[in-house]
Order: structure tokens, then sequence, then C-alpha cells
């Protein structure tokens, strides 16, 4: 009775492993038809790309806004894979399932967008700017070595701690606005070699 029973199962579940295959073969069926449909109607691989773009838009946005959280980086996205389809459009109209090609293609942005908002953490512009209008409590002159001669000293002051143009400081000094930029640099460089020997 226990091999009967067994026997009996071993049959449904191979019917039903052969029903699924079936229904994978008839969908996998009208889904090249369906392509072969779009493409004949569409002619050029552009209006191809077109029809899939209003058809599949939507659907790749919505898929993007689940992976990524944040629906204008979603639309990006999706854009970029319509336009990396456009690019490889070879590729992309050799492809059997051009829809999965499109999924699989954002797929791969969003990890990189991921990856890329993981190394390169965003700072809200709000934050920068709350730090920028903060006054400093340390200005230039304080942490610029001593060594520095008076004439770069006083350059480099009224550049980062005045936040004076070039042309006002060349006035100041009574040379061209080019000698005063070549006089910045010296006094930079000067600058860096005494801070690193330190």
């Amino acid at each position: 009775a226990v091999w009967r029973e067994k026997i009996r199962c071993l049959g449904l579940l191979t019917f039903f492993r052969q029903s699924l295959s079936s229904a994978i073969c008839c969908r996998n069926l009208i889904l090249d038809n369906r392509i072969r449909e779009v493409k004949s109607v569409a002619g050029s691989a552009e209006s191809f790309l077109h029809l899939l773009y209003t058809a599949q838009y939507n659907k790749l946005v919505k898929a993007a806004y689940r992976m990524i959280g944040d629906i204008e980086s979603a639309e990006d996205l999706v854009q970029q894979v319509f336009l990396l389809a456009l690019v490889r459009q070879k590729e992309f109209s050799a492809h059997p399932v051009p829809e999965g090609w499109l999924m699989l293609a954002l797929h791969n942005l969003v990890k990189n967008e991921r990856r890329k908002q993981k190394n390169h953490p965003e700072v809200p512009l709000d934050d920068i700017v709350g730090v920028a209008n903060q006054e400093s409590p340390v200005s230039v002159e304080d942490i610029l070595p001593n060594e520095l001669s008076p004439e770069d000293r006083r350059i480099i002051i009224w550049r980062y701690d005045r936040q004076m143009e070039y042309a006002e400081i060349s006035k100041r000094l009574g040379i061209s606005e080019s000698g005063c930029r070549s006089r910045m640099s010296r006094a930079i460089a000067n600058c860096r070699k005494y801070m690193k020997e330190k």
C-alpha cells in the first residue's frame, strides 16, 4: 500500500513537471510570436525600440523603484537602459526576449548605482551650505607655517582668507593678473614644502 502511494505521488510529480514544462514552452512561443509581430509592424529597429519603450517604460520604472527606492533615480536608470538598448541595437534586436534584455540591463545598472552610492554617499546640500556658512574658528593665517615669507603669507591670506579675486590682488601688488597667479602658485608650493617638513 505504501509503494502504491509513492508511485502515485511520483506519477503526479511527473505530471506536474510535464505540465509546467508545456506551459513554459507555450509562454515562450507566445512571446516569440508577439516579438515577431511587433518587429514586423515596427519595421526599423528604432520604431521597435519606441514600441517597447511605450509598452515597458512604466513596468521598468516600477521595478527600478522597488530596487532602489527613489523615483527620480529609477526614471534615470530606465532612461539609461533604453539608451543602452539604442547604442547596442544589433545585440538588442537579436535577443530572443527583448523585455528580458531590458530587465537584465536595468538590474545591472541598479547594482552599479548601489555600488556607487555605497562608495560615494551623498551629502544633502543643506548640510554643505550649513557648514559653509559657519564661521571657521581657525583662520588661514593661523595655520600657515612660520617659515613662509611675508609676501607669500600676504598673498595666500588675501586669496583664501579674505576671498579676494586675482584681479584685485594683482592691482594691490601692481603686477599683471598672470604674474599674480604665478606668484600664488609659488607661494602655495613654498607653503606645502614647509608643511611637509613639520
